[in-house]
């Protein structure tokens, strides 16, 4: 990952953009102050013309006499004041603005910009010197414009009187912008969380037109369910973009195929068929099992299956948040919970006593697995009766009723599709009416007609002695 950052490339510098460049700001807590108070000098004056019938130079004349003079109503000299800039030419006026700026003042108010404009140029000059900078600062090692500086100064080729000062390259940093400044000093992962995005509407979705799905290492411990020894198991959930509904999980030893097999298999046959499946790209979602166009399930289901790019877990947000929602608020009620966020006493006083159990043979004081998996399906249950701000303070159950009261029918499979549907499927040539398959052989007379023809096998990952075979898409 560092050499990675190391090599990426220095912001092109015409593309090095200020604020200003970026956007018109909204005015200054400043300039908000002068514009109200340049308001209230011209209604302040145009009061003074219609209740003596004087003129526009008569009435500012009036008002600015009375200022210097100290007889002008406390309010009304504080907002004059106010009002003044105060950065142009020392006149003899002292704190007040003249005639001929309260004049212009009327002007810009009627091309509506009576603010005073800030004291920075609009588009950034970029020096020669630049480049050479930015190239010693702009790294992951993040160092400060100090140390960059010496190094930059060590290494000028130019004439001595041409180098900037650090004071000067600090007002240049200072005038870019946020994400340009740290382009090169954060990676690709980190950037991403200051640039901007595309937010998502999923108004028109219906249920089961986008599923989600990602894994989460428990952050508890639990008793393996072979062994009985601690450990943290995987838990992947499958959640419904448009009710927000965990459709579906598993809970599993590592996230693998198989534990994301099992938790398709328990939503497809509980909740209907997905349109699509939007995942990451670890390897429990990136395989054959579950991409393969012949003995994939999700071309056997008809699903499309899309990937999240790289560094963007952004994109899955609504399961990224699930995880924090439900997992971790579980994990937390548990004594054996281990966070990031735990006591660093309390959780090695916890780790010494499941362990000193697991090696004197004592009780180990975790929740057994039958118990972790009751625990687990109580609270997924919890978290989809449990009102929403993101469905407008409804839950995800009563989301989906309100499809269904719609007329909305899931599309589910029928009766016994699921045996071929679920079954994991690879491909064997056939010899002499037997198949080898994982070291096991099996027979059937049925097979011998297939004599060195390739066929799809679908077995049990439970039971060695359960498979069945298909014909392949070209057979």
């Amino acid at each position: 990952m560092v050499t990675k950052l190391v090599s990426a490339p220095v912001v092109a510098l015409p593309a090095v953009k200020t604020k200003e460049q970026q956007l018109e700001l909204a005015l200054t807590s400043r300039q908000q102050t002068v514009e109200g108070a340049r308001k209230g000098v011209l209604v302040a004056i145009e009061r003074l013309m219609a209740g003596c019938g004087v003129s526009r130079e008569a009435a500012i004349h009036t008002l600015l006499t009375q200022a210097k003079a100290g007889m002008l109503d406390p309010h009304l000299d504080m907002m004059l004041r106010a009002a003044h800039d105060g950065r142009g030419r020392k006149g003899l006026n002292g704190p007040y603005p003249s005639i001929r700026t309260i004049k212009g003042w009327r002007a810009l108010e009627k091309e509506g910009h009576l603010a005073p404009k800030t004291a920075m140029t609009a588009l950034l000059d970029v020096p020669e010197w630049a480049a050479a900078f930015l190239r010693l600062w702009q790294l992951p090692s993040k160092p400060n414009v100090t140390h960059s500086y010496e190094q930059f100064r060590r290494e000028w080729a130019g004439s001595p009187e041409d180098l900037p000062s650090i004071h000067q390259v600090r007002r240049f940093i200072g005038k870019l912008g946020n994400v340009s400044r740290q382009t090169g000093r954060i990676g690709p992962r980190e950037m991403k969380n200051i640039k901007p995005f595309v937010r998502r509407d999923i108004s028109d979705l219906l249920p089961n037109d986008v599923w989600t799905a990602d894994g989460h290492t428990f952050d508890a411990e639990v008793q393996h369910p072979f062994h009985g020894k601690p450990f943290r198991p995987e838990i992947t959930a499958i959640i419904d973009v448009a009710t927000r509904r965990i459709v579906g999980w598993s809970v599993g030893l590592a996230e693998s195929s198989l534990a994301v097999l099992d938790a398709i298999t328990h939503a497809v046959t509980r909740e209907g068929v997905m349109a699509i499946f939007y995942v990451d790209n670890g390897s429990g979602y990136k395989n054959d099992l579950l991409r393969n166009e012949s003995t994939g399930i999700m071309g056997r289901l008809g699903a499309e299956m899309h990937f999240a790019k790289p560094y963007n877990s952004q994109a899955k947000g609504a399961v990224e948040r699930l995880h924090q929602s439900v997992f971790v608020r579980a994990a937390r009620e548990l004594q054996s919970y281990i966070g990031v966020d735990m006591d660093r006493e309390a959780k090695l006083a916890q780790f010494k006593i499941t362990r000193k159990a697991v090696k004197t043979g004592g009780t180990v004081n975790l929740i057994s697995w039958p118990q972790f998996i009751e625990f687990i399906n109580q609270r997924i249950a919890d978290y989809n009766a449990r009102p929403h701000s993101s469905l407008n303070g409804i839950s995800p159950d009563m989301k989906l009723a309100e499809f269904i009261a719609l007329g909305w029918e899931p599309h589910t499979l029928k009766p016994g599709e699921d045996a071929y549907l679920f079954r994991p499927q690879v491909e064997r040539v056939i010899r002499r009416g037997e198949i080898q398959l994982y070291g096991n052989r099996y027979f059937s007379r049925e097979l011998e007609e297939f004599h060195g023809e390739q066929l799809r096998i679908g077995y049990d990952v439970n039971d060695a002695s359960r498979y069945g075979f298909m014909p392949t898409m070209a057979g």
